[in-house]
Parts: structure tokens; sequence; C-alpha cells
């Protein structure tokens, strides 16, 4: 998904979210709606940022998932910029996964 995003192609990832979702930002705030995502989405495509991505733990329940991971944000010269760990609540709706809450956290890079 992050590599297509990367790419400026924001539908596929546009579409894992339901309608109902929250985004729960390290700063406290909140971003919930499919706009709202489109935006946010429109700037990651837009930053020239790449991003690498690595799923530490999936647990699938009847009808929910929950997904915990690591996002690292690198900019055009392959400098790491940002690490996100981020816990993704997933709802089965109408058959289909999506994005249903989605809380995340700043880590400290290391310098060295």
């Amino acid at each position: 998904m992050y590599k297509e995003v990367a790419k400026g192609n924001i539908s596929p990832a546009l579409e894992m979210w339901s309608p109902e979702a929250i985004l729960y930002l390290p700063n406290g705030s909140e971003a919930s709606g499919i706009e709202t995502q489109k935006a946010m989405l429109g700037q990651m495509a837009n930053s020239g940022l790449t991003f690498e991505n690595k799923v530490l733990e999936t647990e699938v329940m009847k009808h929910s998932a929950l997904q915990i991971g690591i996002l690292t944000s690198f900019d055009k010269s392959g400098a790491k910029i940002q690490i996100t760990k981020y816990f993704v609540f997933w709802k089965l709706i109408d058959g289909e996964w999506k994005i249903y809450r989605d809380i995340i956290q700043n880590l400290p890079i290391e310098k060295g």
C-alpha cells in the first residue's frame, strides 16, 4: 500500500478505510472521515518520501483484527526521517476487511 502512495496512487490505501474510521495522531488530535483520509494520503503521496512497513503482529478474531507494526519514512536521499509505531483495528464490513481505528505513535530515531 505505501509503495503505491509513494508513487502518487492513493486509491488502494483509501479503499482500506471504513467510512467511520478514526486516525488517532501522536499529538492527541483525531482525523476522521474519508475526505480527511484522502487529504492525508495525498500529502504523503506528494511529499516525495518513501516508506517501509513492517508488520510485527496480527491477531484475527471473528469480525475484527488487530495489527501492530512499524512504518519508517525516508526522504529523497534515503535518510530515515520518521519511525511510527501503529496499532490498527480492522473490522469485517460486508465481507471486506476495513481499517476502523488507527493509533499512531512516533518513535525516536537513533543517531549514529
